[in-house]
């Protein structure tokens, strides 16, 4: 296998792309897994930009005694780790490259291709084009077919104007995947030819609202419970779509699709979900806020984040509980505003709309970057609520040392039943996903490991 420029893959260019996910200071967000579990407690490695070796592969966990061959020494055992090596960060990454001007923060500019295409052109916030990369052999490859020449991505569109680009065939399919708007739905579903081409697949994903555990007075226990009795939601499903394109309603977090699943309601908000007003009121009596108390809603500017927040709102409000809007561009939402702890508390996002799927079909490939307290970063942090649970933390080590699969059933709903205990997630929907393609589109399928989503990198055309 070779890089876009014709140099050959080894796999010390294996483990410098794994070093670079050690210097978060640098390269913040995306999932942490490598470091949890090569690093060194007593020598914490810094990454490549600061790495003291001469040839910047100073991560001691990692061994290459040649071209071909990676030992990689875990500190605890794992049992999920060829998951990790399987996301983005396990990664080949030229070093010669990314210690350059055009390395480090700036290589996500400038990616250098292993696969069938190669970037042509990036405007951030506009658009990307990729081209064939003619140093790519198909006979390295079981899984690309590449039977497109070229792919353009046009980014910064609002999500009615990409549903009605793809229905009108000026576009083929939109990536985020995460289903039409409500009124493109209806479209859809009146329409025989448009139906057609459209999918209404179960997906990966939880829908919830995260309760912070820092912001007052959702640092008391019962008013976050206040507002898990509180919430309608069956608004909430409908802001997303009602049960076609929205989902059903959750009761807890993990998704049906997740080993050990099984349902069960912790806060019980009524036979038809509206929720429970009296249990409501009770635990506002209970938290020393009888009257309600105000606090803010985080939501993203587009898309279906503003219509539930506007439900939660709705919802709340029939027990005292002010909760002013509060949007961001998602560009900036999960890794600034939301995911850091400081811009919580300065902004008092008492709660924030949020979806989860599992990273790998295991139960810490859903629960470690949501719930585990030692992975609380200051930017580009995944446990929002700010979870801090000895009990979570026990559940989530137990679970990934064990190979025995009746254990890891047993385990994970455990761990769904320790975070419910918390009160700072309160999941409303099993996500659902009414999607559609351009009628040109070919090879359309459903790959559910990649979150129920299109198999995008085998699209092909008429």
């Amino acid at each position: 296998m070779k890089f876009e420029d014709g140099t050959p893959i080894t796999t010390k260019d294996i483990k410098y792309g794994i070093e670079r996910i050690f210097a978060q200071d640098v390269i913040s967000g995306g999932p942490t897994y490598a470091v949890t579990f090569l690093d060194d407690p007593k020598a914490p490695y810094p990454g490549p930009y600061k790495d003291k070796d001469p040839n910047k592969l100073g991560l001691k966990s990692i061994v290459t005694p040649d071209d071909k061959t990676i030992v990689f020494n875990l500190n605890k055992p794992f049992t999920d780790w060829p998951y990790i090596l399987a996301t983005p960060g396990g990664a080949p990454v030229p070093k010669a490259i990314d210690q350059g001007p055009k390395g480090g923060s700036k290589y996500a500019f400038n990616p250098v291709s292993t696969g069938p295409y190669k970037v042509a052109s990036y405007q951030p916030g506009k658009s990307i084009k990729w081209v064939r990369n003619t140093n790519w052999d198909p006979a390295t490859d079981t899984v690309r077919k590449a039977l497109v020449d070229e792919v353009v991505m046009t980014e910064g569109l609002s999500a009615d104007d990409m549903d009605k680009r793809v229905i009108s065939n000026e576009a083929d399919v939109e990536p985020e995947a995460t289903g039409v708007q409500v009124a493109q739905q209806a479209q859809i579903l009146r329409d025989p030819a448009l139906k057609a081409r459209a999918d209404n697949a179960s997906t990966i994903y939880t829908r919830y609202i995260a309760i912070s555990g820092t912001v007052p007075p959702l640092n008391n226990i019962h008013c976050r419970l206040a507002v898990q009795y509180a919430a309608d939601k069956v608004s909430l499903q409908g802001a997303r779509g009602g049960p076609i394109g929205g989902g059903d309603i959750a009761t807890n977090m993990s998704p049906p699709s997740l080993v050990g699943f099984q349902k069960f309601e912790p806060y019980p908000d009524g036979p038809d979900h509206k929720g429970d007003l009296a249990k409501a009121k009770s635990e506002l009596a209970a938290c020393g806020q009888p009257n309600g108390f105000t606090t803010n809603i985080a939501t993203t500017n587009k898309g279906k984040g503003p219509p539930v927040a506007e439900a939660l709102q709705a919802g709340l409000a029939r027990v005292g509980i002010k909760a002013n809007i509060l949007q961001r561009d998602s560009s900036a939402y999960y890794s600034e505003f939301v995911g850091s702890p400081k811009s919580v508390l300065d902004n008092k996002l008492g709660l924030m709309v949020a979806g989860w799927g599992f990273d790998f079909p295991t139960p810490y490939g859903f629960y470690e970057s949501i719930v585990d307290s030692r992975q609380i970063k200051p930017k580009g942090n995944s446990n929002y609520s700010e979870i801090r649970s000895p009990e979570v933390d026990k559940l989530l080590d137990q679970v990934t040392s064990t190979t025995d699969p009746n254990q890891i059933k047993e385990l994970s709903l455990a761990l769904d039943k320790a975070v419910m205990a918390t009160g700072q997630l309160m999941p409303f929907l099993w996500d659902k996903s009414l999607q559609i393609t351009s009628a040109r589109l070919t090879n359309v399928y459903i790959q559910r490991g990649l979150g129920a989503t299109y198999d995008f990198v085998n699209l092909g055309v008429s």
